[in-house]
């Protein structure tokens, strides 16, 4: 947290209940736009 003073000024400890991080974890994405299409792409 003291990496980010806007988030440590927000719930103050990481002990605060309400004090959550999580992530996504996926390997594909996929977009659709009119002009190109679907297209795919491979995260590593």
């Amino acid at each position: 947290m003291e990496d980010y003073p806007d988030i440590k000024a927000i719930y103050k400890s990481p002990d605060n209940p309400i004090f959550e991080i999580f992530f996504i974890d996926i390997e594909t994405v996929k977009t659709f736009g009119f002009k190109n299409g679907e297209r795919i792409y491979q995260l590593s």
